[in-house]
């Protein structure tokens, strides 16, 4: 039924930008980890450097 076709290319299209979001929001929360990561390891560095054991 060809009127059946747009409703179905509507699901389709609102699937992917479903998946495309959450790709997006895991890689900025990656992003965040890694900056995190990075700050922490700066923070221990220094702390290691003032306060040597």
């Amino acid at each position: 039924v060809p009127g059946r076709i747009p409703e179905d290319l509507d699901a389709i299209t609102f699937r992917i930008t479903k998946i495309e979001r959450q790709g997006i929001a895991m890689r900025q929360r990656q992003r965040i980890n890694t900056l995190f990561c990075k700050r922490s390891m700066e923070f221990l560095n220094l702390f290691k450097r003032i306060n040597p054991e």
